[in-house]
């Protein structure tokens, strides 16, 4: 991944849980991931899987596609939910 990507989905993230009220360790938790991974990967140093990623999305009720959109500075067309995508 492209390190101004990186950064870019983490901040995305980052918001993304901000939104959600949840705080880095709470989504962690309910994703199964360790809280200092999370905050690699909203800092933009982490190098994710896709699992993790999934994960992420998951916890915090959206989809890859809209968390990359708006890495890549553009409106999602629409924010799936999690739920909407199964």
């Amino acid at each position: 991944m492209d390190a101004d990507f990186k950064h870019k989905l983490g901040a995305a993230i980052k918001e993304r849980r901000r939104i959600c009220g949840l705080s880095k360790q709470k989504l962690a938790l309910m994703i199964g991931i360790n809280r200092l991974t999370l905050r690699r990967i909203e800092e933009g140093i982490g190098n994710p899987t896709l699992d993790v990623l999934l994960k992420i999305c998951d916890g915090l009720d959206t989809s890859l596609a809209s968390l990359t959109a708006r890495a890549e500075g553009r409106e999602p067309d629409y924010i799936y939910s999690h739920e909407e995508l199964k």
